[in-house]
């Protein structure tokens, strides 16, 4: 009994040793501007792979439940495509004990989003849901600016806000999010540009496009302008709503679309046109078209029912 009274009382110093050396590297890593560079170049490496790189820099407040980071920078095999700028965390250390990520707020002064990442060459992970470590209970997410690059924008330029919050359960992977999205985009681009060349539009004029609307992503209203060499072509408002049956979207407006169509059919939407459309994009890749009229001084159409590549259509107009 003594000798294992003895074994157990190595045992636990042993522990105690060791929690103590963790937590003296820990304070090390904290405490000193040094010793978060080289905490913050460890966790770099740690998330970092063959087709990624994540670079962490200038850490601090890990400890005082107000975490800030300067900037986060991910690459991938082409280079840098998003940039986060001054992060800040308002988060609870001491919840990591009970497997918990919990936060009252993550922010980030700026978003720059260069471009979509390329394609990972690694295979993907076979089989199984997906998993976190922690369960994550985060309150308010506040990016007050996301900057769009041209690859995504064109040439014009884009700016995004966006506030939310997030639950996930760590196992297995159940998400709660409610995204609230702030929208304020203005692009423009000169004669020949990307826009007027995806539209094909005659002449490939200068186009400027401004869109704007705010609300949660589940049920968002916006409001948006078109214009083509300094004209209107049209002017809409749109509202997206995510339904049990999948993506329903409306858009209603109008426009001066005449110059845009052959010359058979300019006679028919000569003046304005107005227009009023609604519709879900289903889950099984269908198209729900609840209603889809037309109005012009020379020609009323509507159409309603469903389109479905896979399965049987039934459009009526």
């Amino acid at each position: 009994m003594k000798i294992f009274k003895r074994i157990l009382r190595i045992v636990l110093y042993t522990l105690l040793i060791v929690v103590a050396g963790a937590i003296g590297a820990l304070v090390v890593l904290t405490k000193t501007e040094r010793g978060r560079d080289n905490l913050a170049g460890i966790i770099s490496r740690l998330a970092s792979s063959d087709d990624r790189k994540i670079t962490i820099s200038g850490i601090d407040g890990i400890w005082s439940g107000a975490l800030s980071v300067d900037h986060v920078v991910l690459e991938d095999r082409e280079g840098a495509w998003l940039v986060a700028r001054k992060v800040a965390v308002d988060w609870s250390p001491l919840a990591l004990l009970s497997k918990n990520f919990s936060a009252d707020r993550i922010a980030a002064e700026r978003i720059e989003l260069a471009r979509l990442p390329v394609a990972s060459t690694q295979p993907a992970p076979s089989g199984g849901t997906t998993t976190l470590p922690v369960s994550l209970d985060i309150k308010q997410i506040d990016l007050p600016e996301i900057a769009l690059g041209q690859d995504l924008a064109g040439s014009g330029i884009a700016e995004l806000a966006a506030k939310g919050m997030l639950k996930a359960d760590a196992a297995p992977l159940a998400v709660e999010t409610v995204l609230n999205v702030t929208l304020d985009l203005k692009a423009s681009e000169p004669a020949g540009g990307i826009i007027a060349n995806l539209l094909k539009l005659p002449d490939a004029p200068p186009v400027d496009i401004i869109v704007s609307g705010t609300g949660p992503l589940a049920n968002w209203n916006g409001i948006g302008t078109f214009a083509v060499d300094g004209k209107i072509v049209t002017q809409l408002t749109g509202r997206h709503q995510l339904t049990d049956k999948g993506n329903h979207v409306e858009a209603k407006g109008d426009g001066d679309f005449a110059r845009f169509l052959p010359e058979n059919l300019k006679p028919l939407f000569a003046g304005k046109t107005s227009f009023d459309i609604a519709g879900t994009a289903t889950s099984a890749g269908g198209v729900s078209v609840d209603r889809a009229n037309i109005d012009s001084d020379a020609v009323h159409g509507t159409a309603t029912g469903i389109v479905d590549p896979a399965g049987t259509s039934d459009l009526s107009v």
